[in-house]
């Protein structure tokens, strides 16, 4: 790594976001050998067609499918020509002499671009939504952990009934869900763009298949199966493919970045209450100025690279709209920085929210204490409950709730008094009747939270885990 340059922190190693897998499937080596073999698979589909290729010919593209990239010399090429696919045709030429003159036939740049950048979306998609799995399945545990721990409740972040941290859990999880449906569904529909030529005709290949339209139709096939493409729609397209493909894949990304974003907010205002702790090195700082603190760095991380990720959902949408006609060049820089960029922020907030969830831990006893804490205000909600049984007006009830509890909350912040408010609502003659039971209702209901956990988890997340069970075991390691 130099340090005498600016290097991108999804791919600063050795204390990289991303991980070296994704980092992999979206560097030039990746790239450019798919290129190779793009026009390797179309010579090849050509050949069965009854063009003029020879074995030779073949067999030598395969053998140097895989030699190393001088990439000086593709940039030398580059610099002549200003057009990357030509210099890396070029050069793929001096590599295959004999093959060089039946190479890229019917194609056109984006033949070769556009089917790659499919195949890299196939890939990248299946390494989030494995990553996404794992980190449901660690979710998963910790709700299960976490079941039936009465927590409490906050709407408007302000003390509400309780709930059990397991249900909260689960909350998360089934956002996460409706993301990874989304990211299945948009992978499992990706096309093939095939050779459609420079404005979508595929006139170039009818030409070179001497006006045969049903050969034509079966290199589309055949190249589509040689790629892995088996089960496809016929693909309408300009020169390229809609990049309506790129936005919705980006804004399927940027939704999970604002699942995350909204769990990471989450984890932070637990932290805050002391009611969960993120894992920790023994030897970790949390400020330099102030030595006692333990702050939710790991959720804050998460929520700054899913900002982020969030944002790119608008730039894909721009991209795609500002497509004209057949095709014009300026989706092409965006494309570059774009893609690559938005999957390796998913990569990142991924790889966080795993760490976190494996080693995350509940502090139970000040999730208990702050229960108790608030039990008072708590209760009112059976005190109304039990009022409405006892044939009293349940709205007099209430305003009277209402009015006992300002006079509590009075106490509390201006006098330093306890929580009295069952004390207060005991004295109230409105409340005779059910006296003798208000003690008794000063115990937390989380009605059926604990079920909902255990329904949810066997009937909506073990199933669609079920086809990811060979690859949610693999821990993370993070080095920052």
């Amino acid at each position: 790594m130099s340090h005498a340059t600016w290097t991108h922190p999804f791919a600063n190693d050795p204390r990289a976001y991303a991980s070296a897998k994704m980092r992999a499937l979206l560097s030039d080596d990746a790239k450019f050998e798919t290129w190779r073999k793009l026009w390797l698979n179309g010579a090849r589909c050509q050949r069965q067609l009854g063009l003029a290729i020879t074995e030779g010919q073949i067999a030598e593209m395969e053998t140097h499918l895989k030699d190393p990239i001088k990439y000086d010399h593709v940039a030398e090429l580059e610099v002549k020509k200003r057009h990357d696919v030509m210099a890396h045709l070029a050069y793929f030429g001096e590599l295959c002499p004999a093959a060089a003159p039946i190479m890229h036939q019917g194609f056109t740049s984006c033949t070769i671009t556009d089917n790659a950048d499919l195949l890299l979306h196939r890939e990248t998609l299946e390494l989030v939504e494995i990553r996404l799995a794992r980190v449901i399945a660690r979710l998963m545990e910790f709700a299960r952990r976490h079941w039936d721990l009465v927590i409490l409740g906050a709407t408007h972040y302000q003390a509400a009934e309780p709930v059990t941290l397991g249900k909260r859990a689960c909350l998360w999880i089934q956002d996460l869900l409706a993301d990874l449906r989304n990211i299945r569904a948009l992978s499992s529909a990706l096309p093939f763009l095939g050779a459609k030529g420079a404005t979508g005709t595929q006139g170039p290949l009818l030409t070179l298949f001497n006006g045969d339209k049903d050969r034509v139709l079966e290199f589309d096939r055949l190249f589509a199966e040689s790629c892995g493409f088996v089960e496809l729609s016929p693909l309408l397209a300009g020169q390229t493919y809609s990049r309506k493909i790129d936005a919705n894949i980006i804004s399927a990304l940027a939704a999970l970045g604002s699942t995350l974003a909204r769990i990471s907010n989450d984890l932070r205002l637990m932290a805050h209450d002391y009611e969960l702790q993120e894992p920790r090195t023994e030897d970790q700082v949390g400020s330099s100025a102030m030595a006692f603190k333990r702050n939710p760095m790991l959720a804050e991380r998460l929520r700054a690279i899913a900002r982020w990720l969030m944002g790119m959902a608008a730039i894909g949408q721009q991209m795609y709209a500002d497509q004209w006609l057949e095709r014009t060049l300026d989706d092409s820089a965006t494309r570059r920085i774009l893609i690559p960029e938005t999957y390796l922020a998913a990569d990142a907030c991924l790889l966080i929210a795993q760490y976190l969830f494996e080693g995350a831990s509940a502090n139970t006893a000040v999730i208990a204490a702050n229960v108790r804490r608030q039990l008072p205000f708590l209760a009112t909600s059976e005190v109304l409950a039990a009022a409405t049984r006892a044939g009293l007006s349940r709205q007099t009830a209430h305003e009277h709730i209402r009015v006992l509890s300002m006079e509590a909350w009075d106490g509390i912040f201006n006098r330093g008094e306890g929580n009295n408010l069952l004390e207060r609502i005991k004295d109230n003659p409105f409340f005779a009747p059910i006296k003798d039971q208000v003690d008794s209702l000063a115990e937390p209901n989380v009605g059926l939270a604990p079920d909902q956990v255990a329904w949810f988890i066997t009937g909506t997340v073990e199933p669609a885990l079920a086809m990811y069970r060979d690859n949610l075991d693999e821990r993370v390691t993070l080095n920052f």
